[in-house]
């Protein structure tokens, strides 16, 4: 007879069997092959022993007494998924329902930069990984970084660039992931679980991080007629990037000329005459020359009718860019400071931002980028 059937012949002679829904993972026995414990886990979603509130069953251990008995169980949680989303809309309503914050964002008249050969251009304004919320210190990094550097830095590059970009009908705000550092308080990465370093709890960060957002959109209202939000889900923020799509929806739902794009599916498409866009954050496993196969699939008539094809990413925070058969790719840097942990690994990249200038026939046809430097000299 096996290990496993001696086992299991063994548990079937214990008294009590797992609980529903749960399924022994493992066995610890004593040399005369008596059960000593027996630790299970959730097989399905079922009744549990009670946990506390936002907990949910991770596994249960339970311990035998010479004689068979159970004489102790040890019931293991964690914090439940559900709850982190439910955690995430309650932050969000709070955000709706405080308009002193809404109220201190100035209102913008409608444009006056724009007609005859603009009408013809989109300006595009593109943000690679914001990282609002991210905390540095300069001992450890080089360089301090926090909510209200973040805040005012990218407020700032808004203004300068807005200045910087030449006359256009429409513009788009682009945002290729990461917008936010951690997706909730726990303060991790969701799919990796690496510990990050976070300038305070989530409401804080979303008040004045959601603030800034909205400050720079009305930015580039002031100076087109129409503006469009991309907001990419990035791996620190894959919920909170849907969040937070949903409530710039909520905020401009009375301004025709903003429009928020869908990001429910991580690979948008925005099409501007005979240019197609591409945006994702870059963290798949798609590699940039793969990019335009991904939108001929997604996107078979848009990619046929256009000649310009734009995949535009970010997550690794450096420039980078090349030109395939299909079209071009190009990841962004980034004005956030690095965290402890990259910095320590030795990465290492310029502190930028940008925006794109794109001819409704032609495609690109210039650019301005605003780096750090030059951002905080102008402030």
């Amino acid at each position: 007879m096996k290990k496993s059937e001696r086992q299991r012949a063994l548990l079937a002679q214990q008294q009590p069997p797992p609980p529903d829904g749960f399924r022994v993972r493992k066995v610890a026995q004593r040399g005369d092959g008596s059960i000593i414990a027996v630790q299970s886990v959730p097989s399905a979603r079922a009744k549990s022993p009670p946990v506390p509130e936002g907990h949910e069953v991770a596994g249960v251990s339970t311990l035998f007494g010479s004689d068979g008995k159970v004489v102790g169980q040890w019931v293991k949680t964690r914090a439940s998924a559900a709850s982190s989303g439910f955690d995430l809309l309650d932050a969000a309503t709070r955000f709706l329902a405080r308009p002193d914050l809404l109220a201190a964002i100035p209102k913008v008249p409608a444009p006056t930069r724009t007609g005859g050969a603009g009408a013809d251009r989109m300006n595009m304004f593109v943000w690679g990984d914001p990282h609002i919320g991210l905390l540095s210190h300069a001992r450890e990094t080089g360089d301090n970084f926090d909510l209200k550097i973040a805040c005012n830095d990218l407020r700032r590059s808004a203004d300068l660039l807005v200045e910087r970009t030449p006359s256009a009908a429409h513009a788009t705000f682009v945002e290729v992931g990461d917008l936010w550092h951690a997706q909730d308080d726990k303060q991790t990465t969701p799919r990796g679980g690496n510990k990050l370093d976070v300038d305070g709890r989530r409401a804080k960060i979303l008040d004045e991080g959601l603030a800034t957002v909205v400050y720079m959109v009305r930015r580039l209202l002031a100076s087109h007629e129409t503006v469009t939000v991309v907001l990419v889900p990035g791996n620190h923020d894959p919920d909170m990037a849907i969040i937070t799509r949903a409530l710039l929806s909520a905020v401009f739902q009375d301004e025709p000329r903003i429009t928020v794009l869908d990001n429910a599916d991580p690979w948008i498409y925005l099409p501007f005459g005979r240019n197609l866009f591409l945006f994702n954050h870059g963290d798949k496993k798609a590699k940039p020359q793969e990019l335009g196969e991904i939108m001929l699939a997604d996107r078979p008539e848009l990619a046929g009718h256009c000649l310009n094809r734009y995949a535009l990413t970010g997550h690794v925070h450096h420039k980078n860019r090349a030109e395939f058969r299909w079209g071009w790719w190009e990841s962004f840097n980034s004005l956030c400071a690095q965290d402890f942990w990259h910095r320590g690994e030795g990465y290492r990249s310029k502190r930028l931002v940008e925006a794109i200038t794109y001819h409704r026939e032609y495609g690109e046809q210039q650019r301005r980028t605003l780096s750090l430097a030059e951002l905080r000299e102008a402030a």
